[in-house]
């Protein structure tokens, strides 16, 4: 219905995603003028400002070129749900669950491990969850159409998050220069901190690759199924964004119940 549009909107959400990455990390650079002392505030600046313009400009052209709304609310169900699942790793990766982790060393190494195993088993709960919103109010509007979409959203602002990557090798690499060339405590002190962020922008940036690598594979599974003449295969067919969504969240579902079972043990152990 929507002809060789529909082809080219992906490529024009990418090309949008770009230049809006490159406005966001500029608005980076501009904001470091400024020396705002909260690092991690900097940063999430600049990705809302990537997010924000990304939306708009998907929104233009979802109206006013592609005339169909639905490949707008695809793109940002999957758009939202990549920067949703960055907010959870960051959260696991340096708000109280850290703390929590750190608070149980206390009591020996054993409830020190069994902590950071079960907040790192609770940790895959969430992001799973927001994918398989993702999928189904993508294909709720667009079909697999949509589902494609809010991959490409989801990998839309790529070039912002792979800077937040690169970020994490620059800062340990400046740390293994400090302590090679036997700099004061401070020096090594600053690049330490340094290095710890680093590890969860590298976090982040995974989030999004493993988040994106659900939406493409769903995408493949019915592109194959179609060049193979594969028919409906009823009401358990994998192509289906519902079943694909209830696998993902069941799957996950194991690991959330052990998470449960090992913080109740380590709970118990520091008592």
């Amino acid at each position: 219905i929507l002809g060789d549009k529909a082809i080219i909107f992906p490529l024009i959400v990418v090309a949008t995603g770009i230049i809006s990455s490159i406005v966001g990390i500029y608005t980076i650079k501009i904001l470091l003028k400024y020396k705002i002392p909260i690092m991690k505030n900097i940063l999430l600046i600049g990705f809302l400002t990537s997010w924000i313009l990304l939306v708009i400009g998907v929104f233009i052209f979802a109206k006013f070129y592609l005339n169909y709304m639905g490949a707008f609310y695809s793109t940002v169900a999957g758009l939202t749900a990549g920067v949703l699942i960055g907010f959870s790793t960051n959260y696991y990766t340096i708000k109280r669950p850290i703390r929590i982790i750190s608070d149980s060393a206390i009591t020996g190494p054993a409830t020190t491990i069994i902590t950071g195993i079960a907040f790192g088993l609770e940790s895959t709960f969430f992001p799973m969850v927001l994918l398989s919103l993702s999928m189904l109010i993508s294909y709720y509007f667009a079909g697999i159409y949509g589902v494609s979409l809010s991959g490409v959203g989801l990998l839309s602002i790529l070039g912002t998050i792979l800077s937040l990557d690169a970020y994490g090798p620059i800062a340990d690499n400046a740390g293994g220069i400090a302590e090679m060339t036997k700099q004061e405590p401070k020096v090594r002190e600053i690049t330490d901190r340094l290095d710890m962020f680093g590890n969860t922008t590298a976090a982040i940036a995974k989030a999004f690759a493993v988040g994106a690598t659900a939406a493409a594979a769903l995408s493949l599974i019915t592109a194959y199924a179609e060049k193979a003449g594969i028919g409906e295969l009823g009401s358990l067919d994998i192509r289906q964004s519902n079943v694909l969504a209830g696998i993902l969240i069941g799957s996950v579902f194991p690991a959330l119940l052990s998470s449960i079972t090992l913080k109740a043990v380590g709970e118990t152990a520091q008592l």
